[in-house]
C-alpha cells in the first residue's frame, strides 16, 4: 500500500530541510551581536534591556538570512549579485517596513529617523548577503 502525499507537503518539507542546514551556519550569538552593533548609536540603553524589542530585530535578520539563502540559487547559476538582490527586492522591502514600523516609536528624534532608515537598510542587506554567501557555498558543494 502506498502512502499519498501532496505536492505542497514535499515542497513544504523541502524547504524546511533547507532552511534548517543553512541556519546550522549561522548563531543567535552573531544576530544579537550585531542588533546591538547596528542599533546602538540610535536606540536608548534602555531599549536593549527589553527582550522583546531585540526579539522582533532577530526575527526578521533570520528572514532575511534565509531570503539570502533561497535567492543565492540565482548567484550559482550565473546572476551577478545586483540582479539576485533586484529580484528579491518585494521580500526585502516588506521586511524592511517591518523592522522600521516596530522601530519607530523607540526613536525620539526626527533627524534621528533618517539615519535610522539607513541603518536598517544596512543591518538587512547585511544578513541577507551573509545568507546569500551561505547558500552559494552550498549551492557550490552540491548540498542543496
Amino acid at each position: 500500500m502506498t502512502v499519498i502525499t501532496t505536492f505542497q507537503e514535499k515542497q513544504r518539507e523541502k524547504r524546511w530541510k533547507f532552511e534548517r542546514r543553512v541556519l546550522r551556519k549561522v548563531s543567535l550569538e552573531n544576530i544579537q551581536r550585531s542588533v546591538r552593533l547596528f542599533f546602538q548609536p540610535i536606540l536608548s540603553f534602555e531599549v536593549f534591556t527589553h527582550p522583546y524589542l531585540i526579539d522582533q530585530s532577530l526575527d526578521i535578520a533570520v528572514e532575511a538570512y534565509l531570503l539570502g539563502a533561497e535567492y543565492s540559487r540565482f548567484g550559482y547559476f550565473g546572476e551577478d549579485e545586483k540582479s539576485v538582490l533586484f529580484r528579491c527586492e518585494r521580500e526585502l522591502k516588506e521586511l524592511y517596513e517591518q523592522l522600521e514600523s516596530y522601530f519607530h516609536l523607540w526613536v525620539k528624534d526626527d533627524c534621528q529617523y533618517a539615519e535610522y532608515e539607513a541603518i536598517v537598510a544596512q543591518f538587512l542587506y547585511h544578513w541577507w548577503k551573509k545568507g546569500y554567501e551561505e547558500g552559494g557555498k552550498g549551492y557550490r558543494l552540491r548540498l542543496h
